[in-house]
């Protein structure tokens, strides 16, 4: 078994049946979706980008 920890989220709060969901970009960054379910049945989502550090510039 796998478990993994982490903290919570503000735009988590109040929301249940969490996911999170992600794609690479044409431009090569990664595309982040986190949808819930509020309480009265909507759904509540958020969108994002991410991207890799450039790890040629980061101290030894």
């Amino acid at each position: 078994m796998v478990r993994v920890a982490r903290l919570p989220n503000s735009f988590e709060k109040g929301l249940d049946c969490i996911t999170a969901t992600y794609s690479l970009r044409t431009d090569g960054n990664i595309a982040a979706e986190n949808r819930g379910v509020k309480a009265d049945g909507r759904i509540s989502s958020i969108k994002g980008v991410a991207w890799v550090p450039n790890t040629k510039n980061q101290p030894n």
